[in-house]
């Protein structure tokens, strides 16, 4: 660091000191300022001391007024070297401190910088200050949401993509995705389905043969066409989807690592099928689907545990659908389930809450269904849930989906109640359901339901009187 600090004084005392930053000899001096930025940027990365980066800005902006311009060799060429030098200093601190007048000031350089007016003799100079003003310009959209910065984004992408030449596919792909993403954005803006159907588009074009297959390119055309289905609920374009996605499957490496994304995302667009046509065989693909996946490893340190919950609750699903013919589905997910959440508990997993909740609605199911006594399915809920209140000490964050797992918990508790008329399980049914309602907004259409529910419960616990139990679970 005391090398850093001796090179600043050196360079500081070269390029003259103060605001007139004068040189001190007739000689160039620019490479000296370029060596002074250098020394202030490495101290700054040690340090982190803005007063480097605000000198480092200062010094620039004071040269490119002052003894710049009169070297006799500054051409058009090295003052837009500066000029974007100093834009990407300016992008640096406003991502320290978020001044808006700093990526303001960037954008404004860069729009002065010269860009060739024909862009099919673009140079990469010229694609660098397109992706570069087209960065800054997103980060303002980001904190201003003005539509007139996005709009210039995608129109500097269709300028570019139109008039790029074929040899530079990479740059192309990139992007393309930016600009596909980009139409996304303004959709969810604006809800004009033209810029779904330009990205969609765009996207198809990038998977045309003789061009090699990008993954990332087929899960966002799969993202785009799901979205498409949410907006119009028209089938194809989730039909769409599925076959792009089954054909990247078939083709890609078995150590992809884009396999576990793209199989979620096909999963997805199965379950999304399944809801909008109840057709059991988009189920059976999910299933067929996560489980081919689930064959590798069951590893706690990856995603995988993602996919065991979300196969053990289609499994759910299906049976709930088409009970009781596929009580072997309960089964193969409550199994799943008990294997993954030991290795969850093993190092506090945060998939582990997400996978009890499930978890006690597939063991219901199956307490529901079970006729033999005592009911083992009953009393491993029991202690499950005992469980989960211990892992999150009895406070959960109130989201629609707890108030469904305490209801859950309730019913549990209620059902073993009725087993064998212990008074604390009614007890407890009743904490349960009064927090399940604390969680619902009045508008849920569970909601009075549920504070009926847990008002009747609340009687009985004061009374004891059991009449008032048995009329809520009638025969």
């Amino acid at each position: 660091m005391a090398d850093i600090d001796k090179a600043i004084i050196l360079f500081r005392w070269i390029l003259g000191q103060g605001p007139q930053l004068k040189l001190r000899t007739g000689l160039d001096r620019s490479e000296d300022l370029v060596h002074l930025e250098r020394a202030l940027l490495a101290r700054y990365d040690v340090l982190a001391n803005k007063a480097d980066l605000d000198e480092t800005i200062e010094i620039y902006d004071v040269a490119l007024k002052t003894f710049l311009p009169s070297l006799p060799f500054f051409n058009s060429e090295l003052q837009s070297m500066f000029w974007s030098r100093l834009a990407e200093l300016l992008d640096r601190r406003f991502d320290l401190t978020k001044d808006i007048r700093d990526l303001n000031q960037a954008i404004l350089y860069r729009k002065t910088l010269s860009i060739n007016p024909n862009p099919a003799q673009w140079s990469e100079s010229d694609t660098d200050l397109v992706d570069s003003l087209v960065a800054s310009l997103l980060s303002r959209y980001h904190v201003l949401h003005e539509a007139v910065d996005l709009d210039e984004v995608i129109g500097l992408k269709e300028l570019a993509i139109a008039h790029i030449i074929p040899q530079e596919f990479p740059w192309t792909l990139c992007s393309s995705q930016l600009l596909a993403l980009n139409y996304m954005t303004r959709f969810e803006d604006r809800g004009n389905l033209a810029d779904i159907d330009r990205a969609i588009h765009l996207l198809r074009d990038l998977l045309e043969p003789p061009l090699p297959l990008q993954t990332p390119v087929v899960m966002q055309l799969i993202d785009c066409l799901d979205q498409k289905y949410d907006a119009t609920l028209d089938l194809v374009y989730l039909e769409e989807s599925s076959n792009i996605g089954r054909q990247a499957l078939k083709t890609m490496a078995e150590d992809d690592c884009y396999r576990g994304p793209l199989t979620h995302a096909l999963f997805s667009s199965m379950k999304i099928s399944y809801i909008g046509t109840r057709k059991i065989s988009y189920l059976n693909e999910a299933i067929d689907i996560l489980r081919d996946f689930l064959k590798r490893s069951l590893d706690p340190q990856n995603e995988s545990s993602v996919y065991a919950v979300n196969l053990a609750t289609t499994l759910n699903t299906r049976y709930e659908g088409f009970s009781p013919g596929y009580i072997r589905d309960l089964d193969e997910a409550i199994e799943l389930l008990r294997t993954l959440t030991p290795r969850l508990k093993e190092k506090l997993h945060p998939d582990l809450c997400d996978a009890i909740f499930p978890f006690l609605q597939i063991l219901y199911n199956r307490i529901k269904y079970e006729t033999k006594t005592p009911n083992a399915y009953l009393e491993e809920a029991i202690s499950l849930i005992e469980e989960s209140d211990r892992l999150h000490g009895g406070n959960y964050a109130k989201t629609h989906d707890h108030a469904d797992l305490l209801r859950v918990q309730g019913d549990i508790y209620i059902h073993k109640f009725s087993t064998d008329m212990g008074y604390s399980h009614v007890q407890k049914a009743g904490v349960k359901y009064a927090e399940s309602v604390s969680m619902m907004p009045e508008d849920d259409p569970d909601y009075t339901r549920m504070q009926e529910l847990a008002e009747l419960v609340s009687q009985y616990v004061a009374s004891r009187a059991s009449r008032q139990l048995n009329s809520l679970f009638p025969e």
